[in-house]
C-alpha cells in the first residue's frame, strides 16, 4: 500500500532553489504491466526516477538533492497550526530553528532569500524530465554520473515504447511467441552507452546489464551477467535466461 507521510523540501544542487516532493510512509510496487527493461504502466510508485529539470535550466535527481524541510502530513488528530511543523532538518542551514520547547517539534523560521515554513506558499514541484525531453538533457552532456545512468535508463525504457504497442497488439492474437525486435542505431547507442556506465559503477546491477546484453544481442555477454545475479531476482533472472535459450532478444512484458 503507498502512503503519504507529508512533504519533503528539497534544494537543488544545480543553483539551490527549493522544491518540494511527496514523502513516501510505504510504496507499492503494483502495476498494471511489469517489463524486463524494467518498465511499467499505471504503476502505484514511481517511475521517473526522481529526475527533475530545475527553472535555473539544470537538472537534479530529486533523491541526490540535500532535503531542508519535511511537513508532515495532516492527520486531523493535531489542531491546525499557521505554521508548518517541521519534525527533521537535514543539513547545516545556519541558525533556522528557533524553539520554546524542545520537546515540541520545530518550526522553521523565516531567512532572507530562504523558505520559511510560516509562509502560505509552499514550494513548487520541480518538472520530471520524461520520453523526449530525455534527448536534449543527454544533448546538454551532464557531469554527474548517476544522473547520466537514470537519463539513459529511461531513455532506453523511453525508446522502446513504440516496440511495446507492437508487441501488445502482437500478443492479441499470438499468445505463444513474439514479436521481431530490431532496436534502431539510436536504441543501440543508447544502450551501449548505459551499459558502459553501469559497467564501472560502484554498485554493479547484474540483472539490468543482462538485460541491456541480451536486447542488444550480445547473448554471452548476457549470460555472463546473469550468472552473478543473486537469490533475490532469479525469477526474473530465470525469465532472461529462458528468452536466452529461444534466441529472442526484445523486451518482455511479465507478471510481478
Amino acid at each position: 500500500m503507498t502512503r503519504i507521510s507529508g512533504t519533503n523540501i528539497i534544494k537543488a544542487p544545480c543553483c539551490g532553489a527549493l522544491y518540494s516532493t511527496t514523502a513516501f510512509a510505504s510504496i507499492n510496487f503494483m502495476a498494471s504491466e511489469h517489463w524486463t527493461d524494467g518498465a511499467t504502466e499505471n504503476s502505484l510508485s514511481q517511475s521517473d526516477g526522481g529526475l527533475r529539470r530545475c527553472a535555473c535550466g539544470g537538472y537534479f535527481l530529486s533523491g541526490y538533492a540535500e532535503r531542508v524541510g519535511f511537513i508532515p502530513k495532516n492527520t486531523g488528530q493535531q489542531p491546525e497550526q499557521t505554521e508548518y511543523s517541521i519534525a527533521k532538518i537535514f543539513g547545516k542551514i545556519g541558525k533556522l530553528l528557533i524553539a520554546e520547547d524542545k520537546a515540541k517539534p520545530q518550526t522553521i523560521r523565516k531567512l532572507p532569500s530562504q523558505w520559511a515554513a510560516n509562509e502560505t506558499v509552499i514550494p513548487p514541484k520541480a518538472p520530471s524530465v520524461t520520453g523526449a525531453a530525455i534527448a536534449e538533457l543527454l544533448d546538454s552532456k551532464p557531469q554527474d554520473k548517476n544522473l547520466l545512468i537514470q537519463a539513459r535508463r529511461l531513455y532506453w525504457r523511453h525508446l522502446n515504447d513504440q516496440f511495446r504497442d507492437e508487441y501488445r497488439a502482437y500478443k492479441e492474437v499470438h499468445k505463444d511467441s513474439f514479436p521481431a525486435y530490431s532496436p534502431s542505431a539510436a536504441q543501440m547507442g543508447n544502450m551501449e552507452h548505459l551499459a558502459e556506465l553501469l559497467e564501472h559503477h560502484d554498485m554493479v546491477d547484474e540483472l539490468e546489464l543482462g538485460e541491456l546484453y541480451r536486447e542488444m544481442g550480445l547473448p554471452l555477454k548476457a549470460r555472463a551477467k546473469l550468472a552473478k545475479v543473486d537469490q533475490d531476482d532469479r525469477k526474473l533472472c530465470e525469465m532472461q535466461l529462458s528468452l536466452l535459450e529461444m534466441g529472442y532478444c526484445g523486451p518482455v512484458r511479465y507478471k510481478y
